[in-house]
């Protein structure tokens, strides 16, 4: 799983402004989940049921979103821009 790949997809969200990707563990197995920064216009109206279900048909059944998607208000990055995982 490349957490970029992932992230640039989610970011062709109309209404996804920033997104971070990690894999976490589960079952001993490792599945991608997204932090997710929502466009303030459509905060309260998409859930994170619905940014899993969206990229189900973008991306490989081993890169759906199993982890979960969680809202926050920003994604933590270095001065470079690079996001701090």
């Amino acid at each position: 799983m490349s957490p970029a790949e992932l992230e640039a997809v989610l970011l062709e969200h109309e209404h996804i402004a920033d997104a971070a990707v990690v894999g976490i563990t589960l079952h001993n197995e490792e599945w991608p989940r997204a932090y997710v920064v929502i466009q303030d216009a459509v905060k309260g109206k998409v859930t994170p049921g619905e940014i899993q279900e969206w990229i189900k048909s973008r991306v490989a059944k081993h890169k759906w979103l199993v982890g979960g998607v969680t809202f926050v208000d920003e994604i933590p990055k270095l001065a470079s821009g690079k996001i701090q995982r």
